[in-house]
């Protein structure tokens, strides 16, 4: 099953980029808040991370009066196998070992495999949906949610926090057939990152669960003038301990 192009909702959001971002909720858009859009919202996360799935996408990282930073990222998922790949970097489980890979200014590359097994799939999605939901669930969670019933989430700020995972706003869309993420927007200050889906396969293959050589341009901060494309060789190695 293979959807090559996703329509992602854009009669749901308006987004508006100025000096901050906004989001604009349509005055037509049929929505929920409360406990009932968290358990909602992790649900759809907790599908996320048991779906089988191939995902290649753009991201954007935009800041007022700067150029538009732009890559591609891909995230195949075959639980228990999971690769995320782009930005330079490689990160996920494969084979039973935690993998870790990075890029140097050079542009070359090493990964590193846990030396110990990684947790059971199904710990592992227990343990980050319960640490999610205690952004959005609880007396006063961080986040509240808004959810607009077409897979698509708004999680807005509501504590004042040093370093907010999902920034002052963030916009989280799932694609209905496979559960993948189709488009992510994480509002921060002054910067706006953009994921967007440009192909979802519920195929994925063995050679889709290979490491990649080639793992996008490294991100850069906003105003930089210069990135790296990683194509260089990978060494991978065991570290001692996990």
């Amino acid at each position: 099953m293979r959807s090559d192009r996703l329509p992602v909702a854009t009669a749901l959001v308006l987004l508006t980029v100025a000096v901050v971002a906004s989001f604009l909720l349509p005055a037509t858009e049929t929505q929920r808040g409360g406990d009932r859009a968290a358990s909602s919202f992790l649900a759809a996360w907790k599908r996320k991370l048991e779906g089988t799935y191939l995902v290649e996408s753009t991201f954007t990282r935009a800041a007022p009066g700067q150029p538009s930073f732009t890559s591609t990222t891909q995230l195949v998922q075959r639980p228990p196998d999971r690769l995320i790949s782009g930005l330079g970097a490689v990160d996920g489980r494969l084979g039973g070992k935690i993998l870790r890979c990075g890029t140097d200014a050079s542009g070359a590359g090493r990964c590193f495999r846990s030396a110990d097994d990684a947790p059971p799939y199904d710990q592992a999605v227990a343990d980050e949906v319960d640490a999610l939901s205690r952004y959005v669930l609880g007396d006063r969670p961080p986040y509240a949610v808004v959810d607009f019933l077409e897979g698509c989430f708004r999680l807005d700020l509501r504590i004042q926090l040093p370093d907010p995972t999902y920034g002052a706003h963030a916009l989280l869309c799932f694609d209905p057939t496979t559960g993948a993420p189709s488009r992510t927007v994480i509002e921060r200050p002054d910067v706006i990152e953009t994921t967007t889906a440009d192909r979802v396969t519920a195929l994925v293959t063995d050679p889709d669960l290979q490491i990649p050589e080639d793992r996008g341009t490294v991100v850069t901060l906003p105003g930089a003038t210069s990135t790296t494309t990683t194509t260089s060789p990978t060494t991978t190695s065991s570290p001692t301990s996990s």
